[in-house]
């Protein structure tokens, strides 16, 4: 069994965000139905465990630490499950279904109306979110595809998701103990 480290405190995903998802297929139904980015900035009732960033100017970009900590966790996470699939003679099938649910997930992320330009870097915000969105759902998607417990980081990314947010980096820490996310 892959056991990934718990970086993020539990807030989002106290309503478990992965209940009544033990398909693709049912996640897949799940994907199609996020509201991608339709309450960014907007109140939510997990923002005492989140720092709430209201617009896109207030996102310090790629290269900010504690969202740079972010994207490497979930590029370590990735990483740990492609090898873990591979040692288990189903890399091809992790490599497949990471492509087939990023490119859904990036679908859908980029029709929501977010100002989404495939020519805009990371600096971008709106483009960097859909990226993020689709990168973050696919990962799930593996997990779920291959059996396997999806990681609690990734299941509390998913439930911003899931409601219309953005979480687009780790919350500079307050402490050594777990991590908030900051959430457009």
């Amino acid at each position: 069994m892959l056991t990934v480290p718990v970086l993020s405190l539990a807030n989002a995903r106290e309503t478990n965000p992965m209940a009544g998802v033990d398909t693709v297929a049912a996640f897949i139904n799940q994907l199609i139905a996020v509201p991608w980015f339709a309450l960014w900035g907007q109140p939510s009732e997990w923002d005492q465990g989140a720092v709430r960033l209201r617009q896109w100017s207030e996102w310090p970009g790629p290269d900010d630490a504690d969202v740079l900590a972010l994207a490497l966790e979930n590029q370590s996470i990735y990483d740990e499950g492609e090898a873990q699939a591979v040692r288990l003679g189903r890399g091809a099938d992790f490599k497949r279904a990471f492509q087939q649910l990023h490119d859904l997930a990036h679908a859908h992320a980029r029709d929501s109306g977010v100002s989404f330009d495939r020519d805009e870097d990371a600096w971008h915000g709106p483009s960097q979110s859909v990226w993020d969105a689709a990168f973050c759902t696919a990962l799930v998607g593996c997990f779920i595809e291959l059996g396997w417990n999806v990681p609690e980081d990734l299941q509390e990314q998913w439930a911003w998701y899931k409601r219309g947010h953005w979480p687009c980096g780790f919350a500079p820490a307050a402490n050594a103990g777990l991590r908030m996310f900051r959430v457009l």
